[in-house]
């Protein structure tokens, strides 16, 4: 009886107390909505309403448009997405300038800032990439902090969430140049230190995958650990892969990522395979 009106407790305060997300497909063709192991089909013109509390959805389109989308709204606020031709995403409600600033704004100014880093990076001046990147992180944070307008600024709770996908993401678009061989050079090592010892190690014992540019940073710092000489907490491997080498330092709901990668990616081609990785995530981590 005492589960029951737990259970019942539960419901009430996420739909009666929850955040109110109101989606709207405006764009031709048909889209999925995906948030908490649920999924909505929304057709041109259809709208759909879900409660909650609840960290992020991702939108499909067709097999080439996937899109992981953040909110950072509190219990009593409702927020309006309206899903547009381009697969543009629009914002109305609550922080509206916020979301519209996080979901549409911070990629192309976090990667589009990697040719720069580059640039210094090839004429071996590895100070100014580390200024440069840490100026534009400052930047885009001041931003975010007005946008919030909160009179804790860095100390309000929402800011603290933000800060958290933020930088995640500022250092996956970092990693995307100094990554990809199987050995890294004196330079690499030194960013991917830096970087890893100012934004990473503390956390690291509490580090989850929420998003691709979590499970890319940590497994990017995995694959790396033995030419980095660092130590990283060890998990047990929920599935065995052929990178378990890396997934062992990844906590599970990381190692969830390695394998929906994989269903993506056959998914994409309609290789047979995809059923594989799909039983995978639905049997092992319950996707």
């Amino acid at each position: 009886m005492r589960r029951v009106f737990y259970i019942l407790l539960l419901f009430l305060f996420s739909n009666i107390f929850g955040q109110r997300l109101t989606i709207v497909n405006k764009s031709e063709g048909v889209i999925n909505i995906l948030y908490e192991a649920k999924l909505i089909v929304l057709n041109k013109e259809e709208s759909k309403i879900i409660k909650g509390d609840f960290k992020k959805i991702t939108i499909k389109k067709g097999k080439d448009f996937v899109q992981s989308i953040p909110f950072f709204l509190s219990l009593d606020e409702d927020l309006l997405l309206t899903f547009e031709e381009n697969n543009f995403i629009k914002f109305k409600g609550s922080k509206d300038d916020l979301h519209n600033f996080i979901v549409n704004e911070q990629h192309p100014i976090f990667y589009g800032n990697v040719i720069k880093y580059q640039d210094s990076y090839y004429k071996n001046n590895i100070q100014e990439v580390k200024n440069l990147s840490e100026l534009v992180l400052s930047n885009y944070l001041n931003k975010v902090k007005l946008l919030n307008a909160s009179p804790l600024g860095v100390n309000d709770e929402r800011y603290k969430k933000i800060k958290k996908y933020v930088v995640n993401d500022w250092l996956n678009s970092i990693f995307l140049f100094i990554t990809g061989n199987k050995k890294l050079d004196s330079q690499a090592k030194e960013l991917f230190l830096y970087y890893f010892n100012n934004y990473i190690k503390n956390n690291i014992d509490v580090y989850s995958c929420e998003f691709d540019s979590d499970y890319n940073v940590l497994s990017s710092i995995a694959r790396y650990r033995d030419q980095l000489k660092i130590n990283l907490p060890e998990y047990n491997i929920r599935v065995e892969s052929e990178e378990d080498n890396i997934n062992r330092y990844l906590p599970v709901n990381c190692q969830k990522f390695y394998f929906l990668k994989k269903y993506n990616y056959f998914n994409h081609i309609n290789n047979p395979e995809q059923d594989v990785y799909k039983n995978i995530l639905k049997e092992k981590f319950n996707n």
